[in-house]
């Protein structure tokens, strides 16, 4: 799966008020803190430096990402040869909390036919960026049912397309459907060596999702026995997008 494309414009859903900025500016400080203290020590014992770079460098990267943001910002985010750039997002509160909706590693425009082939309407004309921002409100999306589909649809080759694409959705939104869907125990009429390269797939794209939202939950997730596989290697990187996104983002704001 090919990552989402080149970044188009942040954009804030509503201009964010001084007291949900500095909120924010506090989730984000213990996400990067959570990311060094808990989530690399865990993706090293999953294997996922083998061959690339190693936690002490996105160690490193978190904390000048930390710095960054206690220096106030600057004009322009240092690049970084680990997670260059930023990617399109969208940002909105609800419920007093800031919901982020950085675009996820597979896309938005896949995510959204696969919510259509699930029997989920999709209104016509509507931009990646406001689609993220309005599920489930103004879309429809019952996750609960989500999963129930999910596990519902055929398990030959047909499911890890749809549970790639739909994974990002429920990490982002509903973590903990997201958390029983990747639990092995879920699938129990699926042979065990396909099912685990299936859902440590789909775990890397509600890694994604996820760490938008709900960061704080990453670690049930790398906890699940298909957190190993063959796409680990690929989690930090994600992760890490997604708080230089924030990061660069709430240095604006």
């Amino acid at each position: 799966m090919t990552s989402a494309g080149p970044p188009r414009s942040e954009t804030w859903e509503t201009p964010l008020p001084a007291a949900a900025i500095e909120r924010a500016l506090a989730r984000v400080r213990s996400e990067l803190e959570l990311m060094n203290a808990t989530l690399l020590p865990r993706l090293e014992t999953l294997g996922a430096f083998q061959g690339g770079p190693g936690g002490p460098a996105y160690r490193a990267e978190a904390s000048r990402l930390g710095e960054h943001l206690a220096r106030g910002g600057a004009a322009k985010l240092p690049d970084s040869v680990l997670a260059p750039g930023t990617l399109p997002f969208t940002g909105w509160e609800r419920n007093g909390r800031l919901q982020w909706g950085a675009e996820w590693f597979v896309g938005v425009d896949p995510c959204a036919k696969a919510l259509t082939d699930f029997g989920f309407p999709r209104r016509e004309g509507v931009s990646p960026p406001r689609f993220i921002a309005e599920l489930p409100e103004a879309h429809g999306v019952d996750f609960l049912e989500l999963k129930a589909r999910l596990l519902a649809h055929p398990s030959d080759g047909r499911l890890c397309n749809p549970l790639c694409f739909l994974a990002p959705l429920l990490g982002n939104f509903a973590p903990a459907e997201a958390l029983a869907l990747l639990a092995p125990s879920s699938w129990p009429h699926v042979p065990e060596k396909p099912l685990h390269h299936v859902l440590n797939n789909a775990l890397l794209h509600a890694a994604v999702g996820m760490a938008n939202s709900h960061f704080e939950r990453l670690p049930e997730l790398l906890a699940l026995p298909v957190a190993r596989g063959g796409y680990t290697d690929l989690i930090p990187r994600q992760v890490l997008a997604v708080l230089r996104t924030k990061v660069a983002a709430l240095s604006g704001a």
